[in-house]
């Protein structure tokens, strides 16, 4: 094996390897998106194990490059973020969106991406429960934007005006809004909910929701009382767009 390095970052997922071995998907501030072999890391009585299984924390990998697979050395955690474990809900939905977007993560590095994981797990790490649903989708537009995939929601995709009135048509494929009037005049969209599954209904209030998610920090979102209403359907099309993406 080549000479050690050091990576900063966080694992987002794992998953078993052969008969006694670990790969897990590691976010690095260095290297971006790494795949890292854990040899043994399914044995009894494995070093490596209680490293990559301290849940939800910032880790200082050793690695060495090996002929196929980048290889774990050793380490250290850096930072634990333990309020997290302490709520199931916390641990499962955190757990589901790391999980989520180790699957859309480009290889290269993006060191917006990685601060922005790192203050996501900061932030569920301090707020109560009933807050997380804020700060979970929120993470997953701003995630989206920073990935490459930023949805356009200031203006029509086909005048390029703000939107006026009170409906407007979040279209899935195309990528943002559409004002219902150039819905209407068919300008190159069909407003038949029935035909096409690619378009969502949304009003004002709910743009907004999406446009405060995107744009705003996670302090400001937690310090807002949103209408459940509008929540739920920014909740939705957020869900959906990245679905869309993923898939």
């Amino acid at each position: 094996m080549s000479r050690t390095r050091h990576l900063l970052g966080i694992v987002l997922a794992k998953e078993n390897w052969r008969e006694n071995d670990q790969i897990i998907s590691f976010y690095s501030q260095e290297s971006g998106k790494l795949e890292i072999l854990v040899r043994g890391a399914r044995k009894i009585n494995s070093k490596l194990a209680p490293l990559i299984s301290e849940p939800f924390a910032l880790l200082d990998l050793v690695v060495a490059q090996g002929k196929n697979y980048t290889h774990l050395i050793g380490g250290e955690v850096k930072e634990r973020f333990k309020n997290i474990i302490t709520e199931e809900q916390k641990i499962i939905q955190t757990n589901t969106l790391l999980k989520r977007i180790n699957q859309l993560i480009k290889p290269q590095l993006d060191k917006k991406i990685f601060l922005l994981i790192l203050k996501f797990l900061k932030k569920i790490n301090q707020i109560p429960l009933n807050k997380i649903r804020i700060i979970n989708h929120a993470f997953l537009i701003k995630f989206l934007a920073f990935s490459g995939y930023c949805p356009e929601i200031k203006i029509c995709l086909v005048c390029h005006q703000i939107p006026q009135g009170e409906e407007i048509i979040f279209n899935l494929e195309k990528g943002g809004i559409v004002c219902l009037p150039c819905q209407q005049a068919g300008l190159k969209y069909k407003l038949d909910d029935n035909q096409n599954n690619q378009q969502i209904k949304i009003t004002k209030q709910t743009l907004n929701v999406l446009q405060k998610f995107l744009y705003q920090d996670f302090n400001s979102l937690i310090q807002q009382n949103f209408v459940q209403k509008d929540l739920q359907v920014a909740e939705k099309v957020i869900k959906l767009f990245f679905n869309w993406h993923l898939d």
